[in-house]
């Protein structure tokens, strides 16, 4: 375990949630909670940034964000978890739509704007959780500003920063609010499953072009509209975090694995 870091920060969001499933046609359902890709594109975005690199994407096409992942290692897990009950909800967005359309309509004015109807998610706050070896990553923590769209503003209230191996219980049972994959438990009560990208570089490209074939897990996912945490019995492929921030105490399960990079 030596070398990995407990990172957890928690955000004030000042707008709804929106990350469309990929590959989804133009009116698409949104994950109910960020996914491991979408938490490491908000931690990517700063730490790049003050390292002097401006590019949104590289030049074969994928995110910066690749670059925590795969043999750097520096991020090697991620999950979120609502600060109180969150809703779902769907909305109306006008979305320009010339970039997807073949070169001999895009001087078409009336099909430059068209409407869709997208999921969306309504929390006050949100908890970002990272297992990392990069130590300053806890900095860069600071620096989010955006979880999912561009348009989905948030503020940072407060960093924990721990060596993993201070904060990992000798437990396999607890109550959790964070999503968690449900291969690491024997046994739940609440929560939903939802199937979501997996922190896997191939998720931050754009060459996947079969739904089939992008590299996801299926999350055991909180509920919307209820306060109740997931009771959740670990295997041994699991274990139990804890984290204090804000004078609450959270337990988190992660995979045993990330555990020793």
């Amino acid at each position: 375990m030596s070398g990995v870091y407990a990172l957890l920060v928690k955000v004030t969001l000042h707008s709804p949630i929106l990350v469309h499933m990929p590959l989804t046609s133009l009116s698409a359902e949104s994950f109910p909670l960020p996914p491991p890709t979408t938490l490491v594109g908000a931690l990517a975005y700063p730490y790049f940034r003050v390292r002097g690199s401006q590019a949104e994407l590289l030049d074969d096409g994928a995110s910066p964000a690749c670059a925590l992942l795969g043999l750097s290692g520096k991020v090697l897990y991620a999950a979120a978890a609502p600060g109180s009950a969150y809703s779902k909800f769907t909305t109306v967005e006008r979305v320009y739509q010339h970039i997807y359309l073949r070169e001999g309509y895009w001087a078409d004015r009336e099909r430059a704007y068209t409407v869709a109807v997208k999921g969306c998610t309504l929390t006050d706050q949100l908890y970002a959780f990272y297992l990392v070896t990069d130590p300053e990553l806890v900095e860069s923590a600071y620096g989010i500003a955006r979880i999912g769209k561009k348009e989905g503003l948030a503020s940072v209230e407060e960093v924990v920063f721990e060596e993993a191996s201070k904060v990992v219980l000798d437990t396999s049972v607890c109550e959790t609010r964070f999503y968690f994959p449900k291969s690491i438990a024997d046994d739940y009560s609440a929560g939903v499953v939802v199937r979501m990208p997996r922190l896997d570089p191939e998720n931050f490209t754009k060459r996947t072009l079969d739904p089939l074939r992008i590299p996801c897990e299926e999350y055991v996912v909180p509920s919307p509209f209820t306060l109740k945490p997931i009771s959740v019995v670990l295997n041994e492929r699991g274990a139990v975090v804890a984290m204090d921030v804000a004078g609450e105490s959270l337990r988190i399960p992660v995979p045993r694995g990330v555990l020793k990079p």
